[in-house]
């Protein structure tokens, strides 16, 4: 009886070590998930051409950590906002929102040029990233607007050059007030979906 229970032991044992030996020693390590590195946040805006000319423009943003500011913007003072913030502490955030309003001035200029140009293509810009340092991070939310297009309006996609200042006052109808970026990015659920 000793000895089929000994010999028992040994065939378990055999097939334990055999089960273990199986298989693949060196598994794929887990992708980095964005709890150990940074958030980053960069917000830039500063339109061109005759835009302060025609138009009153804001800035409207939550900085991480959550306060919320506002800017009123000049060709002097463009729209500038950088910041990182590690993202056990960006946990506690909700949301981060960005607006650039532009609403069209009741008082125009009185000798207005010939031709008007209003431009903001590659001076409109946001970006909401993750990842261990500024130059290699998995990005997150570029400047998604809700039709997938890389810039938030049309006044920010397209350049309106050589407007003739006569058509200026339909120009401003159809334009009288836009959103050169309109971001709302909800950190939280990006996070919980990581």
């Amino acid at each position: 009886m000793k000895r089929i229970f000994s010999l028992s032991l040994a065939v378990l044992f055999g097939v334990f070590v055999l089960s273990s030996c199986g298989g693949d020693d060196d598994p794929a390590p887990a992708p980095q998930k964005p709890e150990n590195g940074n958030l980053y946040v960069s917000l830039y805006c500063s339109p061109e051409g005759n835009y302060y000319d025609y138009y009153d423009i804001t800035a409207t943003y939550t900085d991480v950590y959550g306060m919320m500011h506002s800017e009123v913007l000049s060709p002097e003072h463009p729209f500038k906002y950088e910041a990182k913030l590690p993202v056990k502490q960006a946990q506690l955030l909700q949301r981060l929102t960005c607006q650039v309003r532009a609403v069209a001035k009741t008082v125009l200029p009185d000798n207005p040029a010939p031709k008007l140009n209003f431009w903001c293509k590659d001076k409109a810009f946001a970006m909401v990233a993750f990842g261990e340092d500024g130059k290699d991070f998995s990005q997150a939310f570029i400047n998604a607007g809700p039709d997938q297009q890389p810039w938030l309006h049309l006044m920010a996609r397209v350049d309106f050059t050589g407007i003739d200042s006569g058509r200026v006052g339909d120009f401003l109808a159809r334009y009288a007030d836009v959103n050169l970026i309109d971001m709302n990015f909800d950190v939280a659920a990006y996070l919980r979906a990581q």
